[in-house]
């Protein structure tokens, strides 16, 4: 896997602290700052409170692969997000090993 840009875009400070200490393990993952959003990035990863489904299409059509991160998974949201074009719905969990593999293989 070629190195890939990684945003995570989430309000709350603690998720993505420990969302980008998980991330930084992975050597094809470079992390943008959240700030950072001129260039666009080639993975978002996110939550559901943070990037609405509108959000999710809006990114998917722009080529960015939206991984988004459910704290209560449920089968309506999940399909809402597939259709806006989300690559992956994952249920959070607090495994951050097992978290990570399935957001790398979401986006492989």
């Amino acid at each position: 896997m070629t190195n890939r840009t990684v945003r995570v875009e989430t309000s709350d400070r603690l998720l993505r602290r420990a969302l980008v200490a998980q991330l930084r393990q992975e050597p094809a993952f470079v992390l943008l700052e959240s700030s950072d959003t001129r260039n666009g990035s080639d993975i978002v990863v996110s939550t559901t409170s943070d990037c609405p489904s509108d959000r999710c299409k809006e990114l998917a059509a722009k080529g960015t692969q939206v991984v988004v991160l459910a704290a209560i998974p449920r089968s309506e949201e999940r399909a809402r997000y597939q259709l806006a074009g989300a690559r992956a719905y994952i249920p959070m969990t607090a495994d951050g090993p097992l978290l990570l593999k399935e957001i790398r293989e979401a986006v492989s």
